[in-house]
C-alpha cells in the first residue's frame, strides 16, 4: 500500500500562482500573435516585470535592438526600479560608464518622483523649495547640495564643483522639465556615429562637454539608488564597478542619515527604521 502526499497550499498562495500563470499566458500570446517590434516586446516584459521573457526577447532579438533602444530600456528599468533587468541589459552590451551622461542621471532623479524625507532635506537647504508641495524639478547641482548636508563634516560633492555646477547654471529649466529619453538617446546615437568620423581628438572632447560622463558610474547609481530608497538596486551598484569600500561607506552614511532625519522631522517611525537596516546591510560589507 502505497501513501500519497498531498502538497495543500493556501487559498491566497494559490490565487497568487493562478495569477502567474495568467499572466504568462497573456503575455506569451501578445508577443507570439502580434507584430509589435523588438522594443515594444522588451518594454512589454518591463511593464508586467517577468525578466525571464525579456532574456528571451533578446536571445531572438537582440540584433533588432540599437544602441538607443537598448539605452532607452536601461533608462525605464532604473526608474522602475527593475534590478533584473539592469543585470539583463548590462550582459547585452549595454555600458554603464557609456550610458550615465549628465542629462541622464539628472532625469532619472525627476522620473522617480520625491519621497518625503528628501523633500523635507531640500527645503533645509535649498532657496524657494516649497514647503507644502511634494513636486520639484531638481538640478544635479540641487542634488548635490543634499549629499553634502547629508554626508557632512565638510564633505564636497562633485555635483557642487564648477562643471555641473555650470552646467546646471546654462541650463535652462524648462530643458529640465522636457527631458525625452527617446529623442536623447537617438541623438546620441547619431552624434558617435558622427564623431566616429571625427579625426580631431580635442573635437571629440569638446563635443562631449554639454553632457558628460562619470568616471565612476556605478558609485553615482549607487547613490541616486540610497536616496531613492531602492536599497536592491544600491546593493547591486555596491557590488559592481570600482571602490566598493569608498561605495559602501558612503551607502552606510547615507542611510544614516535619512534615518536621522526622518526620526527629527517625526516621519513614520517604520521609514527610519528602513533607512537603519539599509545602513546596517552596507556597514556589514565594509
Amino acid at each position: 500500500m502505497s501513501i500519497v502526499f498531498a502538497i495543500i497550499r493556501p487559498p491566497v498562495e494559490l490565487e497568487i500562482i493562478k495569477r502567474n500563470a495568467c499572466i504568462l499566458i497573456k503575455l506569451s500570446y501578445y508577443l507570439r500573435n502580434h507584430k509589435a517590434s523588438a522594443l515594444e516586446q522588451f518594454r512589454l516584459t518591463l511593464s508586467w516585470n517577468r525578466p525571464d521573457i525579456a532574456q528571451t526577447c533578446l536571445l531572438t532579438k537582440r540584433l533588432e535592438l540599437t544602441q538607443a533602444q537598448l539605452d532607452v530600456c536601461m533608462f525605464e528599468a532604473l526608474v522602475d526600479n527593475r534590478v533584473e533587468y539592469v543585470k539583463l541589459l548590462i550582459e547585452n552590451g549595454v555600458s554603464i560608464k557609456n550610458f550615465l551622461t549628465f542629462n541622464r542621471l539628472q532625469a532619472l532623479y525627476n522620473a522617480c518622483g520625491s519621497n518625503s524625507t528628501l523633500h523635507l532635506i531640500a527645503k533645509d537647504v535649498i532657496r524657494g523649495v516649497n514647503h507644502h508641495s511634494q513636486t520639484r524639478i531638481y538640478s544635479l547641482y540641487e542634488i548635490g547640495l543634499i549629499i553634502e548636508k547629508l554626508i557632512g563634516q565638510g564633505y564636497r560633492s562633485s555635483y557642487t564643483r564648477r562643471t555641473i555646477r555650470h552646467l546646471c547654471a546654462r541650463q535652462p529649466l524648462t530643458q529640465r522639465q522636457n527631458f525625452n529619453v527617446y529623442t536623447d538617446a537617438e541623438q546620441k546615437e547619431q552624434h558617435s556615429q558622427l564623431v566616429d568620423n571625427i579625426l580631431n581628438e580635442e573635437n571629440k572632447r569638446n563635443s562631449l562637454n554639454d553632457d558628460p560622463t562619470f568616471d565612476f558610474p556605478h558609485n553615482e547609481l549607487l547613490v541616486f539608488a540610497v536616496l531613492k530608497k531602492r536599497h536592491e538596486m544600491a546593493l547591486f551598484f555596491w557590488a559592481h564597478g570600482e571602490e566598493a569600500l569608498a561605495k559602501a561607506l558612503i551607502g552606510c552614511r547615507l542611510n544614516k542619515s535619512l534615518a536621522h532625519e526622518a526620526q527629527d522631522d517625526e516621519l513614520d517611525t517604520e521609514i527610519a527604521d528602513e533607512f537603519s537596516a539599509n545602513a546596517e546591510d552596507f556597514q556589514q560589507s565594509n
